[in-house]
């Protein structure tokens, strides 16, 4: 039911889990209209990126993994938006404050973003491997339409790999702000308007 927001069922879920458990989402198309924040120590996990889909709206990250989080993976599910105000479809990390670390994403597939599909400030240890992420709603001026960034001088140790980029997307992936030690490799970008 598009009517519903199912953000609250997810995040009470979430806060009854301890370190080292799985949340497992069914098959299915939920829609989220409050950012999940996830706590440390968690996997959330969906059927398959076209089987588990979260349609966002009214918001401006569908997903978020706050300063010191650390020890989470996200894996196998969709997040679109059926509006205009998504602008991140995870986003890792603060401007300042305590860095999250060791957080795995994997097997995501984002789109209809307006800024960045995938947001890593300050942080470490971070992979985003084997996603797919393409049609940005707006490829304008700096700081839209990016699929992957990752920015600021305490952010080092991630990798970004096998993932697929475009189309519709402005840079594919960006480094920096002083951002350093971070290995891009094996990605295949499609049509992107710029050339990060």
């Amino acid at each position: 039911d598009d009517s519903d927001d199912d953000a609250g069922a997810l995040q009470a879920a979430l806060s009854q889990l301890n370190p080292g458990d799985v949340l497992t989402v069914p098959s299915g198309v939920f829609h989220i209209k409050t950012s999940v924040s996830v706590p440390s120590g968690i996997t959330l996990r969906g059927q398959g990126r076209d089987i588990t889909q979260f349609t966002a709206s009214g918001i401006a990250s569908a997903f978020t993994i706050n300063e010191g989080r650390s020890d989470i993976t996200l894996s196998d599910f969709g997040i679109d938006a059926s509006d205009s105000t998504l602008a991140y479809g995870v986003f890792i990390g603060v401007t300042n404050g305590i860095n999250a670390e060791r957080i795995w994403i994997d097997n995501l597939e984002i789109q209809n973003f307006s800024s960045r599909g995938i947001q890593i400030r300050n942080a470490n240890h971070v992979k985003v491997e084997n996603c797919t992420i393409h049609h940005a709603t707006n490829l304008g001026g700096g700081g839209f339409g990016y699929a992957i960034t990752l920015n600021d001088p305490n952010n080092h140790n991630n990798w970004v790999t096998q993932c697929e980029i475009g189309p519709v997307i402005r840079h594919g992936v960006l480094i920096q702000y002083s951002a350093h030690n971070n290995l891009v490799e094996l990605n295949t970008c499609i049509e992107t308007t710029e050339d990060a």
